[in-house]
């Protein structure tokens, strides 16, 4: 690959304003109300969250989701995670005229970036890297990094090197391993920035260990660092660069305001609330259970208008506590002199001592213990709904211990639930154009046929198709949150409609998210369509457990047993054959696999419904009808 860097890395560094406040790029929570925000406060710089290059080009959902931008967010770098150059330049030059630079992201830790091989775990692979960036640097802007450390302080500044040689006009470096995260991630290195500082010739912003304003000059001063970078000092106070620590509704309310002149997703705004509030949650927690309300409204809210409401309880919950927390702070030690009404920052460990092992230790034996009694898994444990009593800790790290009351709710809730109104099998089958699927129209109650003529494919879309098995009731519940959220999409100022894929991800999460709660939605689902940019055929499913997966046949039910293996054989034989497989034989082998599951299937009908969808048609017909070969029942003894 050839580049050409666009412009000198300190005259790209004059240009942008020689920031020194810096807003980090933070997964669903840099977005533009937040930048705004920031901005407003001191920010001088700020990032996108991180996006996602293959989603970024391919979904155009998620583009409208996770980039937005306006004529004050400026000076602006938009950060990608990618490990296929191409696909990083083509996503990223949708956006290189909306933005002044382009950041890889070389530094995230996460489990996730590990599965996907990107972020940190990137540092194994330097040619890649390199790659990477200059493939970025055929953009008409500069390209930009963020690193995490090696332990060793000569291959940090061996691969700061590599990646200013490669094209890097501007290197953020985050002190802490890629190993060190979590709430004993311990204190980044300043030192190790230093040094890499002093080999490289671009500008260095230095990222993390910054939690007052007074941490950025000695930073600074160790580092010789160009600039600071923020990231969780920055959700708990977007004031941070003014120095200045407001009552945590004052950034609320403010943050709330701008979301409702930029609209983002309302998961985004609960985020910012509770890591704003989260000094309220512990002390109302520990000293006020009987607050804790706010949290679970605040869990609950869904639009703009229920989160200021809870903003403003938490302000009169303050005016009724105000004096009897001054008047116990004046008789007790207090862990830091920081009212906890104020925006502050968390505290992490600085290293697994004794204690902290001991009662991790403890805690893990009682969620192994809860998981066999109840007979369900420990994550499901940990993620049952349960009663948070905070434990005030004097020394640097607040302990949050969890008590769930799982027994009697698991017990009277949700033992013996069972779907009510039930269908059967949906089968789905991809050919060389498109999808088509196909549900038998009846609903059974138990073993017994409950109602005719039902639908069971929904017509999400021009491009998709929804089909379901399982409890009805369920989907029409889910249906209507569909349709509520396509409305909400297609009525704000992010325009947009479900892909298959992000229609597919949407349904993973809800139902896995239901499951973890132990209150799960009774549903298999299969996700068909046809993606508009690329034109190519989308088949998904996923079932209640959350657990999802494409492939180019599905069947749900009792067809996972039964026809699954007739479709595999299909698809192989069209391909020992070297033909491709079209929409009649498609449609022919669905009918053939509804007659076997009307033959085997107690629950299954001879009336069914077939959906086809390509790039130039999405349509559902019915009433299709198989009769069924039913010469051999005379063989079975007992057969009248």
């Amino acid at each position: 690959l050839t580049f050409i860097m666009p412009e000198d890395p300190w005259d790209f560094y004059k240009r942008i304003g020689q920031p020194k406040f810096v807003v980090a790029p933070m997964v669903d929570q840099s977005e533009l109300p937040w930048r705004l925000l920031c901005r407003r406060h001191g920010a001088q710089l700020c990032y996108t969250p991180m996006l996602h290059a293959g989603n970024f080009l391919t979904d155009e959902l998620y583009r409208k989701t996770h980039f937005t931008t306006c004529p004050e967010d400026r000076p602006l770098i938009a950060q990608f995670c990618a490990n296929e150059p191409e696909t990083l330049f083509n996503a990223a030059s949708l956006v290189a005229n909306q933005c002044d630079a382009i950041d890889i992201n070389l530094g995230c830790p996460q489990t996730i970036a590990r599965r996907g091989k990107y972020g940190a775990y990137l540092q194994d692979d330097w040619d890649l890297v390199s790659s990477l960036i200059k493939s970025a640097c055929r953009l008409p802007i500069p390209v930009t990094c963020k690193i995490r450390i090696f332990p060793e302080v000569r291959r940090t500044v061996e691969y700061a090197q590599m990646i200013q040689a490669s094209g890097c006009t501007l290197l953020a470096i985050h002190g802490r391993t890629r190993e060190q995260k979590g709430r004993t991630c311990g204190l980044a290195d300043w030192d190790h920035i230093a040094a890499v500082k002093s080999a490289l010739q671009i500008p260095v912003f230095a990222n993390g260990s910054i939690r007052y304003f007074a941490d950025i000059d000695r930073c600074l001063k160790c580092t010789g660092a160009d600039g600071v970078m923020c990231a969780e000092s920055n959700l708990s106070n977007p004031y941070l660069f003014e120095n200045r620590q407001a009552p945590v509704w004052e950034p609320c309310l403010e943050y709330l305001n701008l979301v409702k002149e930029y609209p983002c997703p309302i998961s985004f705004v609960r985020a910012h609330l509770f890591k704003l509030c989260h000094r309220w949650q512990v002390y109302f927690a520990s000293s006020f259970y009987h607050y804790l309300d706010l949290c679970e409204d605040l869990h609950k809210c869904t639009d703009l208008d229920e989160a200021v409401s809870v903003v403003q309880r938490l302000k009169s919950r303050f005016l009724e506590i105000s004096e009897k927390w001054l008047a116990q702070s004046l008789t007790e030690d207090a862990a830091d002199s920081t009212p906890f009404w104020q925006c502050q920052p968390r505290f992490s460990a600085l290293f697994q001592t004794s204690e902290w092992i001991e009662k991790r230790k403890s805690r893990k034996e009682f969620i192994v213990k809860q998981a066999n009694e109840l007979g369900i898994s420990k994550h499901q444990v940990t993620s049952f709904k349960s009663l948070q009593i905070s434990v005030r800790n004097v020394q640097d790290v607040l302990h949050v211990e969890y008590f769930l009351i799982l027994n009697n709710l698991w017990e009277k809730k949700f033992l013996g639930m069972e779907p009510v109104c039930t269908g059967a099998s949906v089968i789905a089958l991809m050919f060389d154009q498109g999808v088509v699927i196909a549900a038998d129209t009846k609903l059974s109650y138990g073993r017994f046929s409950r109602y005719k003529g039902v639908s069971r494919l929904m017509r999400v879309n021009d491009n998709t198709i929804l089909g379901v098995s399982g409890d009805y009731a369920d989907y029409q519940y889910l249906q209507s949150i569909i349709n509520g959220r396509q409305m909400g999409m297609n009525s704000s100022q992010m325009r947009g409609e479900f892909t298959p894929a992000s229609m597919h991800t949407f349904l993973t999460s809800v139902l896995y998210a239901r499951r973890s709660k132990l209150n799960p939605l009774w549903n298999s689902y299969v996700v068909c369509g046809v993606t508009e940019r690329t034109k190519t055929p989308y088949l998904g499913t996923v079932n209640l457990y959350g657990v999802s997966y494409t492939n180019n046949f599905v069947a749900t039910g009792l067809g996972s047993y039964l026809v699954q293996h007739y479709l595999e054989k299909k698809l192989e034989d069209c391909e020992k054959e070297g033909i491709k497989l079209n929409e009649a034989n498609a449609a022919l082998a669905l009918r053939n696999c509804i007659e076997i599951l009307y033959e085997r299937d107690c629950l299954a009908y001879n009336e069914y419904e077939l959906g086809v969808v390509t790039a130039d048609n999405c349509v559902i017909t019915g009433k299709h009808t198989v009769s069924g070969k039913w010469g051999h029942a005379g063989l079975i003894t007992g057969y009248e």
